[in-house]
């Protein structure tokens, strides 16, 4: 509604000579007596127009009302200069009936489409999914979503970290669970190694039951040949989680240590040229600090390894030869301090300006009224398919976004098992299969009322025009997805139409003696579920139609 509303604005602003059309912001209000939207826009045009605030929302308020006064109950002025508008009812109705088209969306046609790279998951391939991993999935599922939907060409890309010390630290810890079963002597100490999760344990009884022969003539080289075995192992156990959660496959599956051997002499030939490195201390360093990092930066050890920052760059370098507009990646909140280093060296090769990240906090979960605590090297993490025994996977999914991503959340097991009204899943749910059981009722009626283009009695009462209202909140809410790449927005727009609706119902019937009023509410049912199976679909969470 306000990419709508911002036309009018437009209008003005070219009837004035006025180029920078990004000066109009329009909010919607908190109180009705300042209308169903404002805008500030007579504050940022007193300094071109050289006039008072107030006096410049006068001549927009006459201007509106000339030329488009349809839209409008009618225009107020407060001062000390806000515009505030009040939707007329036909004009609310006539947009929120544009759900009768099942296939309706919003154009977005004022939003630049780009072709995006979306990094979400990432996880090591050293063990199981967890919790954590699960949020990072169906955050960046839902967001994929929403951007694909507004038009923009999204690739999803998992970055396998196969590169570092942890694979090495992995096949030590397979190596000790199978020579500890296979009683074999090893050197290996249960607190010398580094992951002892349930899975690791089972994937060496699988060796051992497979008889699957590990090459090597000491446990050095056992170990090496393990490396390899295991990683592939797990990477395999990922993907298969993550198409139990109804992610659908990655585009493109990185390999770290294939990135090093192909961007490498790229990356330091480019450097040299620009005169960004030097030596110091037997290392290779990098000037990143005159780019904005706190300082500068080591890409190659003493000992002549890779640091994890130059693999990293190596990803990034990657991705930007690949032509994307936008490079998003979804970290831990415990990366912020990260950011900057890898900002400034993508600077340093004349690379910046394409990478945005997002940033996404851990889960705990409550089960039995105390947190289940977690640590995957400890072997104490709840992985997804141990959550996915607990509680059905759309459950899991609405829940996983129903905080901002940045929030830590806690999600109490039993209360989201609970069938009944104070789960807001079911509340949902049951707000759905209302409409269902709705349509269903008068499915005579349905079939023989032809979808409505004209509607004289809708929006005269209070509940009414307070559901159709919100029924069109939802491009603005979509466009908010779109610049903060925030999910939790969709689920608490979703929850407050359930509610609105539900108030709705309760007060007034569909099917009434005055037939035509009951011709049109059945039309604004129908395009209400039209709405919601819109919003289901965005979320990745299957409807239920009956309850």
């Amino acid at each position: 509604m306000k990419n709508l509303l911002s036309k009018v604005f437009i209008e003005y602003l070219n009837e004035i000579q006025f180029e920078d059309k990004k000066i109009i912001e329009i909010l919607k209000t908190k109180d009705s007596q300042f209308g169903d939207y404002t805008t500030n826009i007579a504050f940022k045009l007193s300094k071109f127009l050289q006039q008072k605030p107030l006096e410049i929302a006068k001549e927009i308020r006459k201007f509106i009302l000339k030329n488009n006064n349809k839209k409008f109950k009618k225009v107020t002025v407060t001062e000390p200069g806000f515009v505030n508008l009040f939707l007329s009812n036909n004009y609310i109705v006539q947009n929120s009936m544009k759900f009768l088209d099942a296939k309706y969306k919003p154009e977005f046609s004022h939003l630049k489409k780009l072709k995006i790279n979306y990094e979400y998951v990432s996880a090591n391939p050293t063990g199981d999914l967890h919790i954590g991993h699960a949020r990072n999935a169906i955050v960046g599922l839902v967001v994929v979503n929403v951007l694909k939907y507004i038009g923009h060409e999204v690739f999803t890309e998992y970055y396998i970290n196969d590169g570092g010390n942890q694979m090495k630290v992995l096949a030590e810890s397979v190596y000790f669970y199978y020579a500890k079963f296979m009683n074999i002597k090893s050197n290996l100490k249960k607190e010398d190694i580094g992951y002892h999760g349930p899975e690791i344990a089972d994937f060496a009884k699988f060796l051992i039951a497979e008889k699957i022969v590990i090459e090597g003539k000491n446990e050095k080289e056992k170990i090496n040949g393990l490396t390899k075995i295991s990683g592939e192992h797990f990477l395999s156990t990922i993907k298969k989680m993550l198409l139990n959660l109804d992610l659908p496959k990655f585009d493109k599956w990185t390999s770290e240590s294939q990135l090093l051997e192909e961007e490498t002499s790229r990356i330091f030939d480019i450097l040299k040229d620009k005169d960004n490195l030097y030596f110091k201390d037997g290392a290779t360093w990098i000037k990143v600090q005159q780019f904005g990092d706190v300082k500068d930066r080591v890409l190659v050890k003493n000992d002549g390894t890779f640091t994890y920052m130059f693999a990293d760059l190596a990803n990034h370098v990657n991705k930007y030869n690949r032509g994307f507009d936008l490079m998003i990646d979804l970290w831990g909140k415990d990366h912020h301090g990260y950011e900057p280093r890898i900002q400034a060296s993508l600077k340093s090769l004349g690379m910046g300006g394409k990478l945005q990240v997002d940033y996404i906090s851990m889960v705990q979960i409550i089960e039995n009224n105390e947190v289940v605590k977690m640590s995957k090297r400890a072997g104490t993490s709840l992985r997804i398919k141990d959550i996915l025994n607990k509680m059905n996977k759309d459950i899991l999914k609405y829940f996983l976004i129903s905080k901002a991503k940045e929030q830590e959340m806690e999600i109490d097991v039993d209360m989201a098992n609970q069938k009944d009204l104070s789960n807001p899943f079911f509340y949902i749910q049951y707000s759905n299969a209302r409409i269902n059981q709705l349509l269903n009722r008068y499915k005579n009626e349905v079939d023989e009322i032809k979808l409505l283009n004209s509607f004289s009695k809708l929006g005269n009462e209070e509940k009414e025009i307070e559901l159709l209202k919100k029924m069109i909140e939802f491009e603005d809410v979509i466009i908010s997805i779109n610049n903060e790449r925030e999910p939790s927005l969709l689920i608490n727009y979703f929850r407050e139409l359930a509610q609105v609706f539900n108030s709705y119902y309760s007060l007034h019937s569909i099917i009434s003696s005055d037939k035509k009023l009951s011709k049109e509410r059945i039309n604004l049912i129908y395009a209400l579920n039209n709405q919601f199976k819109t919003i289901f679909n965005l979320l990745g969470i299957k409807p239920i139609n009956k309850i």
